[in-house]
């Protein structure tokens, strides 16, 4: 009998709520039993067909890219534990309400942090804008190419993964602004381009304000812009170790970002309603593993 074993990462409080929810509804149905004798994150497991399914939750407790990145390191550093997947559960908010409340694969990511604080006259002492060029192409060009996207073939949808999630889930692929704070403002439009053409629009070198950087990701997105502090961490990790086949991003948006102070009631009942999608992820993953052996 073969293992076929999928790792769970929750990155706060309600979201580790969530997935325990969802491994005791797997306890409570059957055929899923605890695996007994084990110490640390939850672990449960059921057989199917020729294979033993194991499903474990890691609760991080703490939020951002770098540790997200430290953890998957330390997860593929152990892969002689054979676990085949890690699939990371969590909140994101959305740039309108429209896309708010909702489940999204997270296609790919973008990087938006990198930049300068400087002081503000008063009333405001201080003022954090965004370095453009590494958003976009600037004219003249910076001696650095812009951060490219890190992309995620099992949820990206004709990405050449083995497995295509979104095609066997039919859920909807997302693109994250991935950032290092809490964004509370909503997409402004971005200053004109400079220049056009084939290869893109390029803009004057500048420094721009949140707000113009998500305006710029969601006229050039072609899936909707969620926000979360993780995923690019993730993505360019995995990346770099040649391991993106082995990642899924599942987010809810449990706000829009000028909703945040309604948000905080809700996102646990959100949390806890997408665990349901969520065990529609695995078990489609769990068959995709069983079938490419």
């Amino acid at each position: 009998m073969a293992r076929r074993a999928i790792r769970v990462v929750t990155f706060n409080r309600n979201e580790e709520a969530a997935v325990s929810a969802l491994f005791d509804d797997l306890l409570m149905r059957g055929p899923w039993q605890p695996i007994r004798g084990t110490l640390g994150a939850p672990r449960v497991q059921r057989a199917y067909a020729r294979d033993d399914w194991q499903l474990e939750h890691v609760p991080l407790k703490a939020q951002g890219n770098v540790l997200a990145a430290v953890h998957l390191a330390d997860f593929f550093a152990s892969r002689s534990a054979s676990t085949d997947s890690i699939v990371f559960y969590g909140c994101a908010g959305s740039l309108s309400a429209v896309n708010s409340r909702s489940v999204f694969l997270v296609e790919s990511a973008q990087y938006l942090s990198l930049g300068k604080v400087r002081s503000a006259p008063p009333p405001s002492t201080e003022v954090v804008t965004l370095n453009n060029k590494w958003l976009c192409h600037t004219s003249p060009a910076a001696h650095e190419p812009p951060l490219a996207p890190v992309v995620f073939p099992l949820c990206s949808p004709g990405g050449g993964s083995t497995l295509d999630l979104a095609k066997l889930t039919q859920l909807p692929v997302a693109r994250v602004a991935a950032t290092d704070k809490v964004i509370a403002v909503p997409p402004r439009t971005p200053p004109p381009a400079l220049l056009s053409g084939m290869a893109g629009n390029q803009y004057t070198p500048d420094q721009w304000t949140y707000g113009e950087a998500l305006g710029l990701m969601e006229v050039t997105s072609p899936h909707p812009v969620i926000i979360d502090m993780e995923s690019y961490g993730i993505g360019r990790l995995a990346h770099a170790l040649s391991l993106q086949e082995y990642v899924a991003i599942l987010r809810v948006t449990t706000d829009a970002l000028t909703d945040h102070a309604r948000s905080d009631a809700e996102q646990e009942r959100l949390l806890l309603d997408g665990r349901f999608v969520l065990a529609h992820v695995l078990r489609h993953l769990f068959i995709g593993l069983t079938s490419a052996i």
